[in-house]
């Protein structure tokens, strides 16, 4: 009988966890219905970077940096052995995300370390003879003694109709923040974005994103976030990418 008891009572836990386990997973779901989050790694493990050996052999791991491993292996050893030391160098960090959280190209440490920002093409496409969808987009880039590091992006895509004159935003078809490439392996970046919108007189379509900057070296020690505001116009161009760090 006893036996029989404590088999009862195990398959009642049983039943319980299963019950439990789809409302968990619900409440997962349910949390991100306004904002959307990716990272460019899938953990935040420790990462050594000690020479510029190390450097290379984690570049060789890394899909898509086959151009960063040759303009960084065409250094001399001399711009290596800086490029490192600035990689591990928290305060050199630091004033790359002030960087990138400017509206101006920056260059830092005699023009060693560059950070630029650049309005890429925006295009078009007609949907009705009154309706065009437009779509603006801007980056920043990061390059460290002429070695392209980093790139981020922000994208708006929004649709636009009415006679010449008297055009309105009427949707906005999607938003997005993007870390195109990230090839510093002691900073990871992390991208959030708020639902896209439009100004109140429908002349604007706006995305912001949050660039979330972690500095593996000390720990996983976030050290700072970069909000971008990026608008289009009615004409489908970028009214201005607004940078700041929060």
């Amino acid at each position: 009988m006893l036996k029989l008891k404590n088999t009862a009572v195990i398959l009642t836990g049983v039943l319980a966890l299963t019950a439990v386990a789809p409302l968990a997973a619900s409440a997962q779901t349910t949390s991100i219905e306004f904002i959307s989050e990716h990272t460019t790694s899938k953990t935040q493990q420790q990462i050594e970077i000690n020479s510029p050996s190390d450097y290379i052999h984690w570049l060789k791991g890394q899909a898509g940096a086959e151009e960063t491993l040759e303009q960084f292996s065409k250094l001399s050893e001399a711009d290596q052995d800086k490029f490192i030391k600035y990689l591990n160098d928290v305060e050199v960090q630091k004033q790359v995300l002030k960087a990138f959280a400017s509206e101006q190209d920056v260059k830092l440490y005699g023009g060693d370390i560059v950070v630029s920002h650049k309005k890429g093409d925006a295009s078009s496409s007609r949907v009705t003879p009154m309706a065009q969808n437009y779509t603006v987009h801007d980056s920043s880039y990061g390059t460290f003694m002429g070695v392209n590091v980093s790139e981020l992006m922000s994208t708006v895509t929004y649709r636009v109709e009415g006679a010449r004159g008297s055009q309105k935003i009427t949707a906005v078809l999607s938003g997005t923040g993007l870390v195109v490439h990230n090839y510093n392996p002691l900073v990871e970046i992390t991208v959030s974005s708020e639902s896209p919108y439009t100004s109140a007189d429908r002349k604007y379509a706006y995305i912001v994103n949050y660039f979330k900057h972690t500095y593996r070296g000390t720990g996983g020690m976030t050290y700072g976030t970069i909000k971008h505001t990026l608008s289009g116009d009615t004409q489908g161009r970028e009214g201005r990418l607004i940078s700041e760090i929060l």
